[in-house]
């Protein structure tokens, strides 16, 4: 199917986040004016739904219920997260920059500590900034490497040089930061390029791209009609 790029100039983009640094930082100091109870001893385990809201019991602040150790870099911590159903997956780089290495992990975070499934290590691409997940049917990506959600095997996609920002039924759409994306589909174990596109000027954009947040995907629109939002340097 053709999957059509809608370009976003990022003149002025207006963020709104709301999240916990629980995996790299550590809960603060209380404050003399604050109660706080022991910490606890199990994590979430429960039925809760979204409700679109805030509950009012986050009113008293948030302990910490567990917490994954990853290495960090002369730069800080480099691990990329994300969370499938039950798994967390992550994804970071060795603290030896020399090395050229990352190692991918796998948890099940559905009981009241997480359980490591499996970790891996494998080559790290030359250009490798900080891309976002792209899940795939049994693989996800994280810039041009691809892993099985099962085993953690990994592999490099032909797609070097570029980054996966989504997949759209079965082609997943690559970006070089410059003035190309393609799309891609994978047969048994080789991948295809099908068509290849010229952008506006991604340099600069997908830097920001953090600056720029979706739902979950930045896949818009149903069917032939699907479209995937690029940011864009703006040109005025």
């Amino acid at each position: 199917m053709t999957v059509l790029l809608v370009v976003l100039l990022t003149a002025v983009v207006m963020t709104a986040v709301f999240g916990i640094n629980w995996l790299t930082s550590s809960p603060s100091t209380p404050g003399p004016q604050r109660s706080y109870t022991s910490m606890p001893t199990t994590g979430y385990s429960g039925d809760a739904v979204s409700t679109g809201s805030i509950s009012p019991a986050w009113a008293s602040g948030v302990e910490t219920a567990w917490r994954i150790p990853f290495p960090s870099t002369k730069y800080g911590s480099r691990a990329l997260v994300a969370v499938e159903d039950t798994t967390l997956y992550a994804l970071f780089e060795d603290p030896d920059s020399a090395a050229h290495q990352a190692t991918a992990a796998a948890f099940d975070i559905s009981s009241e500590q997480p359980r490591e499934l499996w970790r891996t290590t494998g080559p790290l691409p030359e250009s490798f900034g900080r891309p976002s997940f792209v899940f795939d049917g049994e693989q996800f990506i994280v810039g041009s490497i691809i892993i099985d959600k099962a085993s953690g095997a990994q592999s490099l996609a032909p797609w070097e040089g570029s980054e996966a920002i989504a997949a759209v039924d079965g082609i997943i759409v690559a970006c070089d930061k410059k003035q190309a994306c393609s799309g891609w589909t994978q047969e048994a174990s080789s991948w295809e390029r099908q068509w290849e596109t010229t952008t506006a000027s991604q340099k600069g954009a997908l830097s920001t791209l953090d600056k720029l947040t979706y739902p979950d995907t930045p896949v818009i629109g149903t069917g032939e009609h699907q479209s995937i939002v690029l940011p864009a340097d703006s040109q005025t």
